[in-house]
């Protein structure tokens, strides 16, 4: 992975806020900040919420969603939700007013959903439209670009998933997706941000902890995996990890 700058500490919440806070001072006006999903995630939101400096940055920047699962904008499995809960709300109680994106709204999740058949494999294709319409609306979305991205223990990043059909979009055109996880292990039709797409920000940010992401981390950095997020490309990527992801390492 080219441009790759690797901090490996026992505080990923504090390192992620001084990244993305540093990314904004050296941005003068409007930047475009593209959120993750996960377990990890809204604990460094939360963290990112309560840092004086973004607080006054937040003004210029316009929140999107790197990838969504599709399902009700108000249920707590949706990326939306977990990043209006964890960083947009606490920035309104202090008298900021976060630019969101979402993806879709609410009344757009219970008109596509009556189509759906329970099947992801063709379910996702449903959403392909919705995929094309937010693309658009990225391909104008203020540069420069911060794209947030975290790991799955499957290796796949964003919605990007181990021989997903996104994977195999070429079409430079396309920056979001309509995805589904052909092994099933994770649940809910995606839309996601492109290869092409994440290969157009500044900045991108993976973050990782746990042993159970080690042997990814491994994959990753010896730069002969096969996986999506060993396939990610940008002008500067961070790899933000913890000791136990970062334990199979060779430190040599």
């Amino acid at each position: 992975m080219d441009n790759l700058h690797i901090f490996v500490t026992n505080d990923i919440v504090n390192e992620f806020s001084k990244r993305v806070v540093d990314f904004g001072r050296r941005t003068k006006g409007p930047w475009s900040f593209f959120a993750s999903g996960g377990s990890l995630a809204p604990k460094l939101y939360q963290n990112l919420a309560t840092n004086i400096t973004f607080k006054h940055q937040a003004a210029r920047i316009g929140f999107y969603l790197g990838d969504e699962r599709v399902v009700d904008p108000d249920d707590e499995a949706s990326n939306m939700f977990n990043l209006r809960k964890s960083l947009l709300e606490p920035l309104k109680s202090m008298g900021v007013i976060p630019q969101e994106f979402p993806p879709f709204t609410k009344n757009e999740f219970g008109r596509l959903s009556q189509r759906l058949h329970g099947n992801p494999a063709t379910d996702y294709k449903i959403f392909e439209g919705t995929a094309e319409d937010y693309g658009l609306m990225i391909q104008v979305a203020p540069k420069p670009w911060l794209i947030h991205l975290g790991v799955g223990q499957d290796g796949h990043t964003a919605s990007l998933f181990p021989n997903s059909p996104a994977l195999f979009e070429n079409d430079p055109n396309k920056l979001y997706l309509a995805n589904y996880d052909p092994s099933r292990t994770n649940p809910y039709c995606r839309l996601t941000l492109s290869l092409e797409a994440i290969s157009q920000a500044e900045l991108v940010i993976i973050t990782a902890n746990g042993k159970g992401k080690s042997k990814i981390i491994e994959g990753l950095l010896d730069g002969h995996s096969p996986l999506p997020v060993a396939q990610i490309r940008a002008a500067k990527v961070n790899l933000i990890i913890d000791y136990e992801a970062a334990s199979l390492v060779d430190k040599s």
